[in-house]
């Protein structure tokens, strides 16, 4: 997610005319990106947890995939 967050929106930044091409606009495009980034946050716990509970319950059915 970090690295999503500082590369898309220096991407963002460095190819728009919405922002100044100085650091002053860097930092207005990042400033500009924290509410997506509470959104993608959240998706990557909540998804993090449908993926390693889906393969816990995997784990209890099938045994062979449990680790040894």
């Amino acid at each position: 997610t970090t690295i999503f967050f500082l590369v898309s929106n220096f991407g963002c930044w460095i190819g728009s005319t919405s922002y100044p091409q100085t650091f002053n606009g860097l930092l207005a495009c990042y400033v500009a990106g924290i509410p997506f980034l509470k959104g993608t946050l959240l998706g990557d716990f909540f998804y993090s947890g449908v993926l390693f509970g889906a393969f816990a319950l995997a784990q209890k059915k099938f045994p062979v995939l449990q680790l040894k």
